[in-house]
């Protein structure tokens, strides 16, 4: 039962790469959270890379290996139920065109989806047993738990 390892790794599996080791674009801090409406062609800054905004597409501009490209990210909008719209970013490569709210910056410069990127978040490769320890520390956490095991019985 303990060797399923070493017959995943024969069998030529790669784990995947996390999510949390490449920068990231997030399409809801430049569009939905802001404190103002934007304006077409609004420059914004974000992880040191510069931006124009506007409403069908935002204008990336990255210097990547001593070379500066400019690129479109399409954006597209969708209405919510209870009014205002959601913004989300598609994939910039022709054979994806996925919807989605973070993109990632790839070794050649461009922002790709995680599908195209083959990229997994950490939660996704949690074995049963790392659950099962995650449930415990949250549960002693929200009764006021610590490290050191000194937790109150509740009422």
């Amino acid at each position: 039962m303990g060797k399923w390892w070493h017959y995943w790794r024969n069998k030529g599996h790669q784990a995947k790469s996390r999510v949390e080791y490449f920068r990231c674009l997030d399409c809801s801090s430049l569009y939905d959270k802001r404190k103002y409406p934007f304006e077409e062609g609004e420059d914004a800054w974000f992880h040191g890379w510069h931006l124009n905004l506007f409403g069908s597409h935002a204008l990336a501009s990255l210097a990547h290996q001593g070379k500066e490209s400019r690129y479109p990210i399409p954006v597209v909008s969708t209405n919510c139920n209870y009014g205002g719209q959601r913004h989300w970013f598609l994939c910039p490569l022709p054979s994806c065109k996925r919807r989605s709210k973070k993109l990632y910056l790839c070794s050649g410069g461009l922002f790709l989806c995680r599908k195209c990127l083959n990229l997994a978040y950490t939660t996704q490769n949690r074995s049963e047993p790392d659950r099962i320890i995650d449930k415990k520390w949250n549960l002693i956490r929200k009764y006021g738990g610590d490290s050191e095991w000194t937790i109150q019985k509740p009422k």
